[in-house]
């Protein structure tokens, strides 16, 4: 490099500021590393001196994977990404062989960012942007070697990849202000200057003259396009629908063909021009992009109904699809579902991939996370294809619209998204709701055909027989005769109803439990499902009993996990289920803990185990979720099953054991310790899985109104009164100050005001029940303790964090009050808390962010009354010392 590349050196690294002054070098690779190593502590230098490999980083990101879903997608990114860095890190080898100070910094920090998600999608878009520049080039180490230009243009990239290890280092070393969103705006701007410096290498190799032979060229042409549609797939992180699909391709023969000849499909259709019904763009019958809606009950075989369409439009012309699924967080939303038809379409037609390569590269995210901005590119991709008479036709399925979160507010920007010309149908299938009762936004002429039992009847009787026959106490017999009648009459056309009733007989012990089952056929889904759990629990002996209890109590965890968390989750996973078997077994693991699961839930739960260590839990069908999630409104005879009994008073079973986890389980304390030491070793990687839902079954519990609790059994009734007490005793003394804690630190370090929101919304509860009970002690007892702490707590968030109660959570003239209750210090426990929060604040530079506007030392700054606890600001408080507070009249 030249001077003025010294010069740079001197005044751009990141460093330079702070760091001792520029060591007398000739070689400013030297200066650069110098200025960084300087600032790191003996165990980093070492680290970075020695860095890891990339066989390594892929390794962690694996292992990561079995956990989550979107490792498995940040694997797939970085694989294309492997050679052009590798060729990168040849290219800095050159100055290695003259200083072996110097080496390359691109695999260490990733195996550092790899432990957190966040951090490693920022990451992984660096490397991409580096990978761009450099994958053309064979000989980047020649180059770098005999061309002044592309040496300086690399040491440019190298100062900031240093810049880059030093963020690392300090969310490394300084993890707990990172702990939810580690890259800001610090990473942005290294991520930006990396940009230009990648399109500075690009510049100057070409400006070197390298010279390519037409073979090479050709072939690192193809390789760049395949690279880059490999980017765009990643990008587009499109969901695994092809899976699903395999698996519901188990429809039996002709089961489903009866739409084809229903009059509302054959007007969507259009006239055919072969056997298979292939048509071409000119026979499309009626308008284009028109919607064609299959409307069907839980459990009448939509699904399947959905595979059998994408088959045989498939024969047609080009099938898109995408199949809805609220269990899954990456397939309930309109998001999902443009990014994988986006996707569908660029892997039939890569060609037209241009305009969404632009919009990759200025996005800067892993993940296309904007649904305007999806919708464009679909809207573009559509508008290239060729639509003269002879092209193929396009279809798009989508199956159970009804799951998905946001198709009311998203479907017309979907359909106004696609050209008016655009050589597209679209089928829409769904269960029975007030959506599809008025006219479709998506189709000015909406066509509908509902799925009537009777087109299922004989299907479902073969379907049946076959069963039956697989049964060898039941084949070839009356019994196994009569199965099959009664089974087909009370399935009512529900594939769903005759597969589980079919399922409880195959592990029926006997001729005599059938015979049973027969008499008292369940009516619908519904009574099916208590029919299950009653015939399940039948079975278990009573710790089984317990652990089912707790397993279909927690097993939805969106039912008590706010949506910006269920989506991250999915389902509940490893860590929150061993904890959740840990608590019904007294603190201590059962031998194994996903084959009880499977054991306790079949058939109505499925253990997913994507690797020998990790699983994770799903219903076997939605109707299952939403049973579950209010079955007394099921329970049309007699009691409900004991395994589900629990869910009546579910907060407060919920409430206790997350008591439990932030008391007596060692875990919440070595995460706590983890925490205050700053010490990422110490972080479990699954720590998030385990304290986010058990914070928010407890947060449940201090929201929930208790009117329900007269309606109670007497045994549960009981119980309830004994949770209801350890919840007291969690909220009135010390036992709540891990809790307390461990919530401070976490959303004072990320400045996160879900911790306002969660308190103000239980207090709003919390003040509209206290002082009632019902009569009952132990609830007029949590009532009163739960609107202290919470008072208190909020009081002393107003203290210690910059955070303003936004108006729309003040819901009433207690919104203003800062007060606190008086004695509330007297025990300790206040005393505790605040002290605990003005700490965390302090530490994490949140103190002097004085709350209303208030700077520090001005006489709007808030202060706290010694006295009385009473908040007010200073200039009020000099007043509070000569009128004298209402706990101490004296003078101070």
């Amino acid at each position: 490099m030249n001077s003025r590349s010294s010069i740079w050196f001197g005044t751009r690294s990141y460093a330079a500021s702070r760091l001792p002054a520029q060591p007398a070098s000739t070689d400013p690779w030297e200066q650069a590393l110098a200025l960084y190593v300087n600032g790191l502590g003996p165990s980093k230098r070492q680290q970075f001196q020695a860095p890891a490999t990339v066989d390594e980083c892929l390794q962690t990101v694996v292992l990561n994977g079995g956990r989550r879903r979107a490792f498995t997608r940040i694997l797939e990114f970085l694989r294309p990404l492997i050679d052009p860095l590798r060729r990168f890190e040849g290219a800095i080898d050159v100055v290695v062989q003259v200083s072996a100070g110097i080496a390359s910094p691109i695999w260490g920090p990733l195996r550092v960012a790899i432990t957190h998600l966040a951090t490693l999608e920022q990451l992984v878009v660096i490397l991409d942007k580096i990978a761009q520049s450099t994958q053309r080039y064979e000989n980047l180490k020649t180059l770098f070697a005999d061309h002044e230009g592309v040496r300086d243009a690399m040491g440019r990239l190298y100062c900031e990849l240093l810049r880059l290890c030093a963020c690392i280092s300090t969310y490394e070393t300084s993890r707990i202000r990172y702990i939810m969103n580690p890259f800001g705006k610090e990473f942005a701007t290294v991520g930006t200057a990396i940009d230009q410096r990648a399109i500075e290498i690009d510049r100057a190799a070409q400006a070197a003259h390298f010279q390519e032979s037409k073979a090479a060229r050709d072939r690192l042409l193809a390789e760049t396009r395949e690279q880059n549609i490999r980017r765009l797939q990643c990008w587009l992180a499109p969901a695994r629908v092809e899976d699903d699909l395999q698996r519901l391709s188990g429809y039996r023969d002709g089961s489903c063909a009866w739409i084809l000849q229903a009059d509302e499909f054959r007007q969507w259709y259009g006239p055919s021009s072969d056997e298979h019904g292939a048509a071409d763009i000119s026979s499309l019958g009626g308008p284009l992009n028109t919607a064609l809606q299959v409307i069907g009950r839980p459990g009448s075989g939509k699904s399947m109904m959905a595979a059998y369409l994408i088959r045989y439009l498939s024969q047609c012309g080009t099938t898109l699809y995408f199949l809805f699924n609220k269990q899954d967080s990456e397939r309930h939303s309109m998001l999902h579902a443009s990014r994988t038809i986006l996707a569908q379409l660029i892997h039939v037609h890569p060609e037209l991939t241009e305009n969404i390569l632009l919009a990759y590269k200025n996005s800067g995210r892993v993940v296309a996370d904007s649904l305007v901005e999806v919708m464009s590119m679909l809207g573009q991709v559509f508008s290239q294809l060729p639509r003269q008479p002879g092209s193929p036709s396009y279809y798009i399925v989508f199956d159970g619209i009804d799951e998905c979160k946001d198709w009311s507010s998203s479907q017309y920007h979907f359909r106004t998204s696609l050209p008016p010309e655009a050589p597209v149908k679209i089928v829409l299938l769904g269960r029975v709701s007030p959506t599809f009762s008025s006219p479709d936004p998506v189709s000015p002429h909406p066509l509908a055909i509902t799925m009537q039992p009777s087109k299922a009847v004989e299907h479902i009787r073969a379907y049946a027989e076959a069963r039956i026959q697989e049964m060898t106490h039941l084949a070839n017999t009356d019994l196994g005769t009569q199965a099959v009648r009664k089974t087909v009459e009370q399935a009512d056309g529900l594939w769903l109803y005759a597969r589980l009733l079919l399922d409880e007989m195959e592990r029926a012990p006997s001729r005599e439990v059938v015979q049973a089952c027969l008499d008292s056929l369940p009516n619908g889904l519904e009574e099916l499902y208590n029919h299950i759990l009653w015939t399940s629990e039948a079975k278990m002996t009573r710790p089984e009993k317990e652990f089912a209890r707790y397993l279909f109590l927690c097993a939805d965890i969106s039912n008590y996990m706010p949506d910006f968390l269920a989506q991250a989750m999915d389902s509940i996973q490893r860590g929150m289920l061993d904890l959740v078997f840990r608590f019904v077994n007294g603190g201590n693991m059962p031998f194994d803990a996903p084959g009880l699961a499977e054991k306790l839930g079949a058939p109505l739960i499925e253990v997913l185990r994507p690797t020998p260590l990790t699983y994770e839990l799903r219903f076997v069908h939605l109707s299952v979720y939403q049973y579950l999630a209010d079955p007394s409104r099921y329970a049309k005879a007699g009691d409900l099953p004991e395994l589900v009994q629990t869910r009546q008073a579910r907060d407060l079973y919920r409430g206790a054991m997350a008591v439990w986890y932030f008391t007596d389980c060692p875990d919440s304390m070595l995460h706590l310790e983890a925490l205050r030491s700053n010490d990422s070793s110490l972080l479990a990687t699954e720590w998030p899985d385990s304290y986010f839902p058990m914070t928010y079954c407890l947060w449940d519990a201090l929201k929930a109104r208790h009117n329900y609790l007269l309606c109670l059994s007497e045994p549960l009734f009981q119980e309830a009164e004994k949770m209801l007490d350890v919840l007291t005793h969690f909220l009135s003394t010390d036992r709540c100050l891990r809790w307390f804690e461990t919530a401070t630190i976490i959303n004072y370090a990320g400045n996160f005001q879900q911790l306002q929101e969660n308190i103000l919304s239980a207090l709003d509860v919390a003040r509209r029940e206290k002082g009632t009970g019902g009569g009952l002690r132990a609830l007029y007892n949590f009532n009163r303790a739960r609107f202290n702490f919470l008072q208190h707590w909020k009081a002393i968030v107003q203290i210690t964090t910059p955070w303003e109660i936004r108006p729309e959570l003040s819901r009433g003239s207690w919104g203003d009050e800062t007060e606190m209750l008086p004695g509330f210090f007297e025990h300790g426990l206040g005393e505790g808390m605040l002290q605990i929060a003005r700490e965390w604040s302090a530490k994490l530079e949140i103190a002097h962010k004085m709350p209303r506007g208030g700077r520090a030392g001005s006489p709007m700054a808030q202060a706290l009354c010694p006295k009385c606890s009473a908040v007010m600001t200073q200039r009020d408080l000099e007043k509070h010392r000569i009128v004298g507070c209402r706990r101490n009249r004296r003078m101070w």
